[in-house]
């Protein structure tokens, strides 16, 4: 007896209804942990450049990172890690800061941190204060 090409063809079909069933909200719940490794990963680096401001300023961390910018004679380096760090918190009370900072003439690529204030960097900061920014709205738990 030949088997029936309609219970292979069901086979196949359960078999993907298996796989889109199970599969989907295991590779869904994957995505959120890495999503939430990496806003970990990112909020840790960010609380070390606020603390490492605030212990020089005594203000909330937005306020200290500004006075960083403005006061210290910081190097590149940590000057675009102050620029990075408030554009991960997107406040918009670092925007006018930032737009002194932003000349709009690209530095040399590969962008340099250590030699130039990278002007990608401040834009990529300042579109993270005005617009939408996740780990804006993340902050406010962590």
């Amino acid at each position: 007896m030949k088997p029936n090409n309609n219970s292979k063809n069901q086979k196949q079909s359960v078999n993907w209804k298996k796989i889109i069933l199970f599969g989907l909200p295991i590779g869904l719940a994957v995505l959120l942990v890495l999503f939430v490794i990496t806003l970990h990963w990112i909020s840790t680096d960010v609380k070390a450049v606020c603390k490492k401001a605030q212990q020089k300023y005594k203000a909330d961390c937005v306020e200290a990172l500004i006075a960083c910018l403005e006061k210290e004679p910081l190097t590149f380096k940590e000057k675009n890690q102050v620029i990075w760090a408030l554009g991960e918190i997107g406040n918009k009370r670092a925007i006018p800061v930032l737009q002194k900072l932003y000349t709009g003439r690209p530095c040399p690529k590969p962008c340099d941190s250590s030699k130039y204030i990278c002007q990608y960097g401040i834009k990529k900061a300042i579109r993270g204060c005005k617009g939408f920014n996740v780990v804006r709205y993340v902050w406010r738990w962590i």
